[in-house]
């Protein structure tokens, strides 16, 4: 599990819900002309029974046994069923045989023993109250008619080194088509007596480091992941950290995603704010998540009336006698790009995620982006924003 999961668990215990290793939540999409097309949701549910050999009654009673004792369970089932309704598509329920313990996590043995086509699932379709027990191979069936697609080719384009978490996993990354996409949810934080939720996509990675790493790579996932939190009502979260462990010195890049375009600079509309994990002053992760389980409201935003805040360190940013400057000195520099005046409406563009248009003093125009580049000046970092010759590869 994603070591800022886990800190997210360990502290808000009655307020964070992520999936367990054998019960999550899918949603399911279509490549083509329309990309990504959301067209199936999936509660996943794993337990060990004879991959040969299951029915009916053997996986409602597990499912029962979740319901009676899992507040994941229910929770995932409660936004999956509620997304569902909303969007217009099937929701079902798919019962696996974990196997995670039979070859001690060595899959290809596992695959040699329990062939992909043959493994015994059972699937219950809640929206529509079919329910069967099928083979692998039947089940590719069925998902590829849900998807509306058909697709003979087999095998994901996800890594293949990638670390396998169950033999559901194992299937569907080598036995589904490529056409499909699809993401699982890694967390919400909630609060049920307001009715607020955000959805929660985690991402570790140190190339390049905070603050230059922008989420981008995924724009399709983020597509799925927008929608699913807009139509459950919820905000859509990306948290980005650099370390294996959590710790009080850990660093947090904090995205709220608002859009996801097509465009080849703008993939992703987002807040960005770099702060620390721990409760120290305004900017830590810590405050954010308190003020949002308290109000529904993350605090300390831009919303182009009053204030504006620092993306690099959550402080109110100030005016002086050379214009916008923050005033904890943490090296971001907002007011200017190569020399030019930025006015205030184009600073809060840029914060908020958007790109702006303007004109040299040459009279060449130029494309300014929400990202960041830095410079060394007599041994302090500045941070500006990047310009029309921002390459987000040379970045990533």
């Amino acid at each position: 599990m994603n070591q800022l999961s886990t800190y997210l668990q360990n502290t808000y215990t009655s307020n964070y819900i992520t999936g367990t290793a054998d019960c999550n939540l899918l949603v399911w999409g279509s490549k083509g002309e329309m990309e990504h097309t959301v067209k199936l949701c999936s509660l996943n549910i794993g337990f060990e029974y004879d991959p040969f050999s299951v029915d009916k009654d053997q996986a409602e009673n597990y499912i029962g046994s979740l319901k009676e004792r899992s507040k994941v369970y229910n929770k995932l089932f409660e936004y999956g069923s509620k997304f569902s309704d909303i969007i217009g598509i099937p929701f079902i329920i798919i019962v696996y045989p974990c196997l995670r313990k039979e070859f001690n996590n060595n899959w290809e043995l596992s695959r040699q023993n329990y062939p992909e086509g043959d493994v015994m699932f059972y699937c219950k379709n809640i929206t529509d109250g079919d329910q069967f027990v099928c083979s692998g191979k039947e089940l590719r069936s069925k998902i590829n008619y849900y998807l509306q697609i058909e697709a003979l080719d087999e095998g994901t384009i996800k890594d293949k080194n990638k670390r396998i978490s169950d033999y559901f996993h194992m299937w569907s990354r080598d036995f589904l088509s490529k056409s499909i996409s699809k993401f699982d949810v890694d967390g919400f934080i909630i609060n049920d007596e307001i009715g607020k939720a955000a959805l929660i996509e985690f991402k570790r990675s140190n190339t390049p480091p905070i603050p230059f790493w922008y989420p981008e790579y995924d724009r399709p996932d983020y597509k799925l992941q927008l929608l699913f939190a807009q139509k459950i009502g919820a905000d859509f979260w990306l948290l980005h950290h650099e370390d294996t462990e959590c710790d009080p010195e850990t660093n947090i890049s904090f995205f709220k995603i608002e859009s996801v375009t097509n465009e080849e600079y703008s993939y992703v509309k987002s807040s960005f704010r770099a702060m620390k994990l721990p409760l120290q002053g305004n900017n830590s992760l810590d405050t954010m998540i308190s003020r949002f389980i308290q109000s529904g409201d993350i605090g300390s935003y831009n919303d182009g009336r009053d204030n504006l805040y620092c993306p690099l360190c959550g402080s109110l940013i100030l005016s002086g006698m050379y214009g916008k400057y923050c005033p904890q000195k943490c090296g971001m520099v907002f007011g200017k790009y190569l020399g030019q005046e930025l006015d205030d409406s184009q600073i809060l563009d840029l914060i908020t995620g958007n790109s702006i248009a303007a004109v040299k003093a040459s009279g060449d125009e130029i494309t300014i982006y929400p990202h960041l580049t830095s410079n060394q000046h007599e041994g302090k970092t500045y941070y500006f924003w990047s310009g029309s010759k921002y390459c987000h590869n040379c970045l990533q």
